[in-house]
């Protein structure tokens, strides 16, 4: 079992390395919110309500009525063939 302070320092490190290959591959800053185009909290949306909320900007974005499930922890965008 890790302490605390183990916990802490292995979630940074993990941000640290996530951080340098976000720069790496995309030239810009990790974490900074003008990169994005949809940032969700899931912890305090859920992850249903997540999920209701992608769908709808990608099928208002797009005009594609495909609609997403979560699958196994991975967020899978299903379409009518």
């Amino acid at each position: 079992q890790k302490s605390d302070d183990e916990v802490k320092k292995l979630l940074k490190d993990v941000d640290k390395k996530r951080s340098v290959n976000y720069r790496y591959f995309t030239d810009k800053e990790w974490g900074n919110r003008k990169n994005y185009d949809l940032v969700l909290n899931s912890s305090v949306l859920g992850y249903d309500k997540c999920i209701e909320l992608i769908a709808s900007a990608y099928a208002e974005f797009t005009q594609d009525p495909a609609f997403l499930q979560l699958r196994n922890g991975f967020l899978i965008l299903l379409r009518k063939t």
